[in-house]
């Protein structure tokens, strides 16, 4: 390994944080010394999906079948080659490997069924392996390490840099109902399972509190902070990314506030799920404003879901929302900020 190589930066997101906007002003293409895919990342979407269709996150893992579990495993090990691949590239390139991860797709599935199904987490976690890692990456095994619950093994997991963007879950949570609900074509009873997965912080609270303790180790691992972004910040100091390019080793002149809106011809190449997902971003020629939370309530939101998706729907997502709402205040008070100015 080039003993400059930095160490990957890992994107935590969850759908709707406005994660597609913040790699599209990071321009990664254009940064010289990364390596990164097309889609940003999103490694485990396909198990994800996997885990929907055999509908295992509605049922405890200890009714799991032989054969549910062989195809789970097959899948989970399919999503680790696509990572490999990106961080073979980083051997290869001495480039940086940068990717996204929504957290809670990249959690442990024996872990996501305990959460939904309010039971005991299983001994035995479900962990991919990546072949050459960390014996390539690192120095030296870290059995200090406190586990963590993504299928991503902690020695792996410590080596990264990490940052998390957040969105305020009464923007987000509603936003996501309303894709899931066009893409599944259900209303929300039968798109529940996965919206209970993705409708709470806790995925992504509890990782940055794993980072924090990676960082108070002071070994062999992450000496960066872990790094809270949030997307009204993004959208109204947008400058607050130049700070941010610097603190995590990025370039600043690379940073994008304006693009050319996707055309036709693009458009016509593009998966379903994607033109739901980056449906504003494609349009748009820079930042969108008014996408914030700013002057809102959460009250008066569920007043407009009531209206939007009925009564039942908007008191499932005002729940949703106000219980993910402590871990989001947690998050949002530790974010990065603007350095104040000197005098």
């Amino acid at each position: 390994m080039d003993p400059e190589l930095k160490p990957p930066l890992v994107i935590f997101t969850y759908p709707r944080s406005a994660s597609n906007l913040l790699l599209r002003m990071l321009s990664l293409p254009e940064q010289n010394n990364v390596v990164s895919v097309e889609s940003g990342g999103y490694f485990f979407m396909p198990a994800i999906w996997k885990l929907r269709e055999l509908g295992l996150l509605n049922r405890p893992s200890s009714d799991w079948t032989a054969t549910e579990l062989s195809s789970l495993h097959e899948i989970y090990s399919a999503c680790a080659k696509d990572l490999e691949s990106l961080l073979e590239k980083s051997m290869e390139t001495g480039k940086r490997v940068i990717f996204k991860e929504h957290s809670p797709f990249g959690i442990c599935p024996y872990v996501q069924s305990a959460y939904l199904q309010k039971s005991e987490i299983p001994i035995h976690k479900l962990k991919v392996r990546l072949e050459g890692w960390p014996s390539r990456f690192t120095r030296k095994t870290h059995d200090s390490l406190p586990p963590n619950d993504t299928v991503l093994a902690s020695d792996f997991l410590g080596y990264c840099a990490a940052s998390f963007l957040i969105r305020h879950p009464a923007l987000a949570f509603p936003s996501y109902y309303r894709m899931t609900k066009g893409i599944l074509a259900g209303d929300l009873n039968t798109v529940t399972p996965a919206l209970t997965e993705v409708f709470t912080l806790k995925w992504t609270r509890d990782l940055y509190d794993w980072f924090l303790k990676v960082r108070e180790l002071r070994e062999d691992c992450q000496k960066l902070d872990p790094i809270v972004l949030d997307a009204d910040d993004l959208i109204e100091t947008p400058n607050l990314l130049l700070h941010y390019c610097g603190v995590v080793g990025l370039d600043p002149s690379k940073v994008q506030f304006q693009w050319a809106p996707a055309t036709r011809d693009q458009l016509d190449n593009v998966p379903k799920i994607r033109l739901h997902s980056r449906s504003t971003l494609y349009a748009s020629s820079g930042i969108v404003g008014g996408k914030t939370f700013r002057g809102m309530s959460i009250e008066t939101e569920l007043e407009n879901w009531q209206n939007e998706f009925g009564f039942d729907v908007a008191t499932q997502l005002h729940r949703f929302v106000m219980e993910a709402m402590p871990d989001y205040e947690y998050l949002f008070a530790r974010r990065i900020q603007m350095p104040p100015k000197s005098h």
